[in-house]
């Protein structure tokens, strides 16, 4: 077994074991998922994720099924007026689709 899926022993599907399955993807590319707080503007993504070569996006995580409220939902379509790229992530697949995504744009 390896040290992700020991991350996500049994599938599960809270906000917290997403949260560190998506740190440890990222580390295993060489990059850093800094959890984001700002005591003076709530509401933004929970991590803002730096790989190597420049690539940098935010995500926002979820248990299985949830939503955005209302202010994380004005914070992320900021960020995305500011040419940001923002993923709301709320299962292992999705986690894993925006990781794929931008592990591609490392590579070119």
């Amino acid at each position: 077994m390896s040290r992700i899926d020991d991350l996500f022993h049994h599938n599960e599907r809270s906000e917290k074991s997403l949260e560190r399955y998506l740190v440890a993807r990222v580390e295993e590319l060489g990059g850093k998922a800094l959890k984001y707080y700002n005591a003076n503007a709530t509401g933004y993504p929970d991590r803002l994720c730096m790989l190597p070569g420049g690539v940098t996006f935010w995500v926002e995580l979820k248990s299985a099924g949830k939503k955005s409220r209302p202010l994380q939902e004005l914070r992320q379509n900021q960020l995305l007026g500011l040419g940001q790229n923002v993923y709301v992530c709320d299962s292992v697949e999705t986690v894993d689709d925006v990781i794929d995504k931008h592990a591609k744009e490392m590579q070119s």
